[in-house]
């Protein structure tokens, strides 16, 4: 059912469709809740803290390539000489005990897909708890750190925030620019002349002249590059981008499956297409049709794929390739914030 409303909302929101139309009185009702959430809690943005918040949100829903751009962060921050933590909700998993410290060797159901997936990529210090403010508590209280990034949270107004970055996916943009639910916008599109950083994945091409962004936003672009693929559960058993064999499936349970199976066409192979709702929870059964080729998937989808057996299974790892200077201006930031603190 759930893969169902994804298609039918999917393609009512980036389609030429009418029909958004009937959903117009809800949206209505949405924008004015919206607002009125976010007047009530504006308060909290002036809550003192002793470390700076930098949240990477959406402003659709989703996804748009917020856990590789948190990945980087975290990357390059460090090389730049912070300590630097993570925060999440942990959608997609369930723990019997907040907060909840993520380390590599955790479960899926406890931690969710995307924090098992930055941990297991950085090491950072990643704490998940459905209340963020918690989350964030717990991390600074426990960690030494000169900055915590929020993975998501742009809609989770009771959390204080010092720099606000917005990703979004350039080959679908905002969609028809409409609100939950008669478009895929969180929040009205006027939202984004608040925020500090809008990172595009993708070229931005017209998508955003037609948004009427400030001259005051930053905006850059990036790109998800292959780098290598490796074996499931075996990250050291790595192969060369192009091999396998030119046949393959490709399995994807993500935002915008369709941006990772033309990736892997670019690389040469041609693929099968097996697509499942985002977040979805992968099973053995799901992989018993799939023979006589192999499989390549997502560094996201291969989280989920804890204690599933599969004879020729492969993770396609990518980089993220942007301007420098958006890790300076994140730096003056963060060090704008520590001297006037």
């Amino acid at each position: 059912m759930r893969g169902i409303l994804e298609k039918y909302f999917n393609h009512l929101w980036y389609s030429s469709s009418w029909q958004y139309r009937l959903w117009a009185p809800l949206e209505s009702f949405y924008i004015r809740a919206v607002n009125e959430k976010r007047k009530a809690y504006r308060e909290s943005e002036k809550t003192s803290r002793d470390v700076p918040i930098l949240i990477v949100g959406n402003i659709t829903v989703g996804g748009t390539g917020k856990t590789p751009v948190v990945i980087y962060l975290v990357e390059e921050l460090r090389k730049a000489g912070l300590r630097v933590g993570v925060i999440s909700r942990g959608y997609g998993g369930n723990s019997d005990r907040y907060p909840y410290l993520v380390e590599a060797n955790s479960h899926v159901r406890e931690a969710g897909d995307e924090p098992l997936l930055i941990v297991k990529r950085t090491g950072a210090p990643l704490v998940v708890d459905p209340n963020r403010i918690e989350a964030y508590n717990f991390l600074v209280n426990t960690h030494d750190l000169d900055v915590v990034i929020s993975d998501d949270g742009l809609q989770h107004y009771t959390l204080p925030r010092d720099i606000e970055l917005v990703v979004l996916d350039a080959s679908r943009a905002v969609g028809n620019g409409r609100c939950l639910p008669a478009g895929p916008l969180r929040e009205p599109l006027d939202r984004l002349a608040g925020v500090d950083f809008l990172l595009s994945n993708g070229d931005p091409g017209d998508a955003l002249k037609s948004l009427k962004l400030p001259d005051s936003l930053a905006i850059a672009p990036f790109t998800l590059e292959p780098k290598l693929l490796h074996q499931a559960g075996n990250a050291e058993h790595e192969i060369p981008l192009n091999g396998l064999q030119r046949e393959v499936f490709g399995v994807a349970a993500i935002g915008n499956p369709k941006r990772f199976f033309n990736t892997l066409s670019q690389l040469g192979y041609r693929v099968e297409p097996i697509e499942f709702p985002d977040h979805y929870a992968y099973s053995q059964k799901d992989f018993e049709k799939l023979k006589g080729k192999p499989i390549i998937t997502t560094e996201k989808d291969a989280v989920k794929m804890q204690g599933i057996h599969v004879e020729s299974l492969w993770v396609l790892r990518v980089v993220l390739k942007t301007n420098p200077q958006l890790i300076d201006a994140i730096l003056s930031r963060i060090q704008t914030y520590n001297t006037s603190s």
